[in-house]
């Protein structure tokens, strides 16, 4: 029997259409009412996760980021749909996490605004690349990126690596020939990633004077930010909202929310939330609603609205972008941050 009360066939999924939780568990065909003893989430606990009041905005939005990568692709699947198995990302992050180091910031290099899945760190202890100059000349390899990017669908290759599938130019399963050569590539960032724009592409004539180039680049920009909203604040971005919406991540647990649902998806198994609700409070595993005072609603409320509006659909990074007015927000302390 459920809470409700209702007989529910052993191995059925009940999806709620307004929480992005339960959709990724029922793409992810997760079976409910299967029996899940306290041993096998030994793995978990929530003194793990006590670094992520130390991490910077940059180092959560690359947690949030990364994980919201491995709840929506955690599969390689070809272009016919048929799954391969985990991907690397994939393979590299869940082990860790449940090893008890929940911490992934430290593999990935983070770009100067939004962090990047394309690259992962090397595991020798190297120092940090400086990040790139904002402005800078493409190179041979930019050049062969945004070809194997534009070209992918038109490709014989059963998969794609993951830097084709996160490039700015990817395309998805749409061929190159479908698109007017005339198409900008902002426009086509647009089109797959929303009001996100990853990178700007320019061709420069060196015929004209550096005052003339100066000026048209400036106007350029201008006109973008008119169409993109590139460098204007989002309506509504203020420090209250930010403030609130950061603390909650802290307060509801998010990240290791994020991991039990990785688990769940992993294993193709759903917790009941009161399950969930005990292992993020460090309560019994099995304790019931009487003893602990659970509220289902109240957890949906609380934990899951606070899950659905940071993970955004699949992209917590385009609204978690929109919430910091600068960037010299970006490595403020996330702790001082809401604690201010």
């Amino acid at each position: 029997m459920s809470e409700t009360g209702k007989a529910k066939q052993p191995g059925q999924t009940h999806a709620h259409p307004d929480c992005y939780y339960q959709q990724l568990l029922h793409q992810a065909r997760c079976r409910k009412n299967i029996s899940v003893r306290p041993e096998v989430l030994a793995w978990f606990s929530i003194e793990h996760y006590q670094y992520v009041r130390h991490l910077t905005l940059r180092e959560l939005m690359t947690e949030l980021v990364v994980r919201g990568s491995l709840c929506t692709a955690p599969d390689i699947v070809t272009w016919d749909g048929a799954v391969l198995g985990p991907g690397e990302v994939f393979q590299t992050c869940y082990p860790k996490i449940i090893a008890g180091e929940p911490a992934l910031h430290k593999l990935f290099i983070s770009h100067e605004k939004i962090p990047e899945l394309n690259y992962l760190r090397p595991t020798e202890d190297v120092a940090s690349p400086a990040l790139d100059l904002p402005v800078r000349e493409l190179s041979i390899g930019d050049i062969d990126a945004c070809y194997h990017a534009l070209s992918a669908a038109e490709t014989d290759e059963a998969t794609f690596s993951l830097e084709t599938s996160r490039h700015p130019c990817y395309l998805g399963h749409d061929r190159k020939s479908e698109i007017e050569p005339e198409t900008r590539l902002t426009r086509l960032q647009t089109q797959a990633f929303g009001s996100h724009i990853e990178q700007i592409y320019l061709a420069v004539d060196p015929s004209f004077s550096k005052s003339q180039l100066i000026d048209a680049f400036s106007e350029l920009l201008t006109d973008l930010d008119n169409q993109y909203g590139l460098f204007t604040p989002s309506a509504g971005c203020h420090g209250g909202v930010r403030k609130k919406l950061l603390y909650d991540i802290q307060a509801c647990h998010l990240i290791p929310l994020i991991d039990l649902l990785l688990w769940q998806i992993r294993n193709r198994t759903a917790l009941p939330l009161r399950v969930i609700g005990n292992l993020l409070e460090k309560r019994p595993f099995d304790a019931s609603s009487a003893s602990t005072g659970y509220s289902e609603t109240n957890f949906r409320n609380r934990y899951l609205r606070t899950f659905n509006q940071v993970m955004n659909q699949g992209n917590p990074g385009e609204i978690l972008s929109r919430l910091l007015e600068n960037t010299d927000d970006y490595d403020a302390s996330y702790y001082d941050t809401t604690h201010a």
